[in-house]
């Protein structure tokens, strides 16, 4: 690894995990403009003297919008995969990742693991079906205790993540992803249990507030008895009005549409 200055025009962004957030980077610009850039960009080496960013997004857009037009980088020769993986794991150790977000990122991690390490994947067809399913345990224990050494997550929490990706629709993950439900695993848990055809249909409904959960969801799809409690807000304040209109009696009602004015 050397550190280097480089102009900004020759480093290129491109396929990031994560959408670089323009608030947070403004936060950045600001940071670098009193302080400097306190730690250096992350890059590796391309053809014709341009290089690619490994780590370092936000900071990268931060200089940007300090008008700043070179910094100093961290050159690191690494392959596309390597690269991959050190972007991977810069971002799993930052605290602010949604449970989404990181599983999304420790099934990726798992695919590139894989790439790097062809001897962890999935074995030939003449091994019994025994020693197939001893064989893909043993390399998935592998790959999590690595993950686990390296970014401080039980094997346990990987496992999990790993699982909740594999059973979750693309789409559905998506439309999720910046919305309030990617930071509740246990609604994203309740999701992977439906088909790919329901969680198409639910995730925008959950990711707009029209369901507050999973729960209501199937309820108002008729899956679930209406007997079931709502959870979401809207839902629980309209049955409650619902029960203390059919409880009260006429002149009551009477009054109460004078006061509001549907009288």
């Amino acid at each position: 690894m050397t550190i280097q200055r480089i102009p900004l025009y020759k480093i290129i962004v491109a396929d990031r995990l994560r959408s670089v957030d323009e608030d947070w980077a403004q936060a950045i610009a600001a940071s670098i403009e009193q302080n400097g850039l306190m730690e250096p960009l992350v890059v590796r080496p391309l053809k014709k003297g341009m290089f690619a960013l490994v780590a370092g997004a936000h900071r990268h857009r931060g200089l940007e919008i300090a008008g700043l037009t070179e910094c100093d980088c961290s050159v690191m020769e690494l392959t596309k995969a390597e690269a991959r993986l050190a972007e991977i794991d810069e971002n799993l150790m930052r605290r602010e990742l949604s449970a989404l977000d990181r599983a999304v990122f420790l099934s990726d991690r798992k695919r590139v693991y894989e790439e790097l390490h062809p001897e962890t994947k999935k074995g030939g067809d003449r091994k019994s079906d025994e020693a197939k399913i001893k064989t893909q345990t043993l390399r998935f224990d592998t790959f999590t205790e690595d993950v686990a050494e390296k970014v401080g997550l039980s094997q346990r929490t990987i496992q999990d993540a790993v699982a909740l990706v594999k059973n979750l629709d693309p789409s559905a993950i998506e439309v999720l992803r910046d919305s309030p439900i990617a930071s509740n695993g246990a609604q994203l848990k309740a999701l992977s249990k439906l088909s790919a055809d329901q969680q198409r249909d639910a995730a925008p409904k959950l990711a707009d507030g029209t369901h507050g959960s999973v729960k209501d969801y199937r309820i108002s799809s008729g899956e679930l008895p209406v007997s079931c409690e709502p959870t979401n807000p809207r839902d629980v304040w309209m049955k409650k009005q619902l029960s203390h209109w059919a409880e009260g009696k006429k002149a009551w009602r009477e009054a109460f549409l004078k006061e509001i004015g549907a009288a």
